[in-house]
């Protein structure tokens, strides 16, 4: 059996097998009720100062996410779902271009941040935006 990683677009074409092999498990044992990463940055519109969080929690399953987007009382709740790229997830919130937004993404098996989605707040409006996308793909090659 042959791997043959391609780039098309923004995704990353990875073989689904190699995490069966390493042995990833597609669900967790347990699950942190902590934050595993937070974001804390300041909106500063004409009208006063809003304090925004932004915090990754853990689900059920290994490679998602859930992301809880806190401004004064609003809570805003998306999901994160990263590929499964066999090894267990490494996902991360880096600041943004602004103080008021940030980057939400993971590591590759070579250390490299890939950016996800960005959280941008503006004054009391709050938006995600996805950056790029990922997906794996199984190939394979009959050697005759």
């Amino acid at each position: 059996m042959q791997y043959k990683l391609t780039s098309l677009f923004t995704t990353v074409l990875l073989a689904m097998s190699i995490a069966a092999q390493v042995g990833v498990p597609l669900q967790r044992t347990t699950v942190k009720t902590t934050p595993i990463a937070t974001f804390a940055g300041k909106v500063t519109p004409n009208s006063g100062e809003y304090p925004i969080t932004v915090q990754l929690f853990e689900t059920k399953q290994t490679h998602q996410f859930l992301l809880v987007i806190k401004q004064l009382k609003d809570v805003h709740k998306d999901t994160v779902t990263i590929p499964n790229l066999g090894t267990m997830p490494r996902i991360q919130l880096q600041p943004g271009t602004s103080s008021n937004s940030c980057i939400v993404g993971f590591l590759d098996n070579k250390n490299n941040f890939k950016p996800y989605k960005a959280v941008i707040a503006t004054g009391l409006r709050i938006r995600v935006k996805v950056l790029k996308r990922y997906a794996v793909y199984t190939q394979t090659t009959t050697v005759q």
